[in-house]
Order: C-alpha cells, then sequence, then structure tokens
C-alpha cells in the first residue's frame, strides 16, 4: 500500500472510531431513531452559538498572546492570531483536536520567525491552564457525587472548585524549586515564563475560568435548544468537564464520540429523558462544527479590513 494513502486511511479510521463511539452512546442511553427530533427544531434560532463560539476563541486568543509576553515573544497581531486560533479548531475537525491546535499554532509561530522551542511551551502553557482547571472540577464531582446536596448547597460546589484552582495558582511560582527537588533535571530549565514571578498568572487564570464558563453557557444554551430544560446550570458547569476531557483525550477527528460520550454519561447521570439524549449528542456536534466554519471567512475578512485599516493610517501619518 502506498504511503501516501496511509494519513487517508488514518483518518477515515478515526472517523470510523468517532461514529461507532457516537452511536453506541446513543444506543446505551437512548434510541437511534430518537434523532429524527432534530428535523423538529429551529435551527434558525441557534444562531446565539455563533456569538458564544467567537467569545470563547476570543478568550482563547487573549491567553495565548498573554503567555506569549510571558516568554518574552515579540507583540503579534491579535486578528492573526485569533485566525489561527479559529483555524485551529477547523484543522482539528480532521485530526485531534489538540493536535489541530498546536499545528495551527506551531505553523503560524514558525511563519513569524518564532524560536520552534519557545512557542511550543506556550502552547504547553495554555493547555496545562485548560487541564488543570478541569481536573479541579473533575475532583469536586467526584466529592459532589460522593456527598451529594445534604451537607452544602448545590451553588458551593462550582465555588469550591474555583477556590481550589485559585489555591493551586498561588502556588503555582513555587512549583520550579519543588520540580528542581524532586526531578534532578528540574533545575537546568533555562526558560522561566514571566508568570512564575508576576500577578499575570491571575489573569491567565481569570481568562481560564471565563473561557470554560463561556462553554458552559453556549452548552446550556443548545441543550435548551434541543429542549431539555432540566439541567440546572450548576449540573452543566460539571457535565461540561466530562465533555472538555473527551476533546482533550479523544484522537479522533473533533473528539468525535468522546465528547458525545462524555455528554451521554452526565445526561444520564443527572436523569435526564433518554429520548432527548440523541438529540441534543448530534445537534451540539453540528452546531459547534458550523459555527467554526463560519467563523473563518469572518476572521478573515477581519483581518485583512484591520490591516488595509492599520496601514492606511500609517500612510496617513507618514505623509
Amino acid at each position: 500500500m502506498s504511503s501516501r494513502f496511509k494519513p487517508l486511511l488514518l483518518i477515515i479510521g478515526k472517523l470510523a472510531v468517532g461514529l461507532i463511539l457516537i452511536f453506541t452512546a446513543i444506543e446505551i442511553t437512548g434510541d437511534v431513531r430518537d434523532a429524527r427530533q432534530l428535523f423538529d427544531l429551529r435551527w434558525r434560532q441557534a444562531w446565539p452559538v455563533l456569538i458564544w463560539t467567537l467569545l470563547i476563541n476570543l478568550i482563547a486568543t487573549w491567553r495565548w498572546q498573554i503567555l506569549m509576553t510571558q516568554f518574552a515573544i515579540p507583540s503579534m497581531f491579535f486578528a492573526s492570531l485569533l485566525k489561527t486560533v479559529i483555524i485551529g479548531r477547523l484543522v482539528g475537525n480532521s485530526t485531534s483536536q489538540v493536535l489541530g491546535d498546536l499545528g495551527a499554532r506551531s505553523v503560524y509561530l514558525k511563519s513569524q520567525g518564532v524560536d520552534f522551542k519557545i512557542g511550543g511551551l506556550t502552547l504547553l502553557a495554555d493547555k496545562l491552564f485548560e487541564v488543570f482547571f478541569a481536573f479541579v472540577v473533575g475532583l469536586v464531582f467526584l466529592a459532589q457525587a460522593l456527598l451529594g446536596n445534604t451537607i452544602v448547597c448545590a451553588v458551593c460546589y462550582p465555588i469550591l472548585a474555583i477556590v481550589l484552582f485559585g489555591v493551586g495558582i498561588w502556588i503555582l511560582p513555587y512549583a520550579p524549586s519543588f520540580l528542581s527537588r524532586y526531578w534532578s533535571q528540574g533545575n537546568k530549565l533555562s526558560i522561566r515564563p514571566g508568570f512564575l514571578s508576576n500577578n499575570s498568572r491571575w489573569l491567565l487564570a481569570i481568562l481560564t475560568m471565563a473561557k470554560y464558563l463561556a462553554v458552559v453557557l453556549r452548552f446550556s444554551f443548545m441543550l435548551r435548544f434541543c429542549g431539555i430544560h432540566d439541567l440546572s446550570y450548576v449540573s452543566a458547569f460539571f457535565a461540561t468537564a466530562w465533555a472538555q476531557v473527551g476533546l482533550m483525550v479523544g484522537f479522533t477527528p473533533g473528539g468525535l464520540g468522546f465528547v458525545e460520550a462524555g455528554w451521554a454519561g452526565a445526561l444520564y447521570y443527572y436523569d435526564i429523558s433518554a429520548a432527548a439524549i440523541p438529540k441534543f449528542l448530534i445537534a451540539q456536534r453540528l452546531l459547534i462544527i458550523t459555527s467554526v466554519i463560519l467563523l473563518v471567512p469572518l476572521v478573515t475578512i477581519f483581518e485583512m479590513l484591520t490591516k488595509y485599516g492599520l496601514g492606511k493610517n500609517g500612510r496617513v501619518a507618514h505623509e
């Protein structure tokens, strides 16, 4: 078999795995025939998903831009960074989402002459903030599952997750010394980001939480769009973590199947009607992919107009 067909076959194989996972999740929690309710949805009323997706990517771009300054990378055009982030989301739908993000951002940084090692560290730090917050939310969810709502109010659990995340950010500057103590190579790390010694880590933490909350609200809208009104925002806060973990660890295109399996498990855990689950699992995938596809030309036009405007102003100032 020619090696040129191997990447295509790999993508097809990953896609097949994702579709099998979706079908399995639907069959376990409901009935695939319930997905026919998709035709009853008023799709034109789903336009807020586009706004939420844009907001999520704006926050992600801002956090990435701050991280680049913390690694002493020269300031770059925000519109170009935004386009790169969104293209990464789009590329992630043909490979894994993590690889899509890393690939698109790495290519852009390389085109700007940024050292691959430094650029890679900004991407690693960006993912670590998200992974750490998802890990904290997961731990608190386990506590909620074990204790229930008999000891404290339900809203106290998300607050606890935020507090624990804040504690982790507070002790972050001590990480290098801790690493050096237990890892012989830790003291040889020559690149230390600025956020380990200044207060920018708090802004990065706030943006990480803001992005997560925006994702929660986007999913909450899509749940209600699909007729699921009995899942509280607190429950959606924790259910989103299931989907985010699936997106991070999934090797299928865009986490296909892994995200849906996470949501199927969460909705089943929260006793959501089985008839509504298949419709939501498919609708959320279609809505998110469509919003990303629509955003690519929009942000490209925005980048072109912004560069044109800056160039025009520069010529006027020069004259």
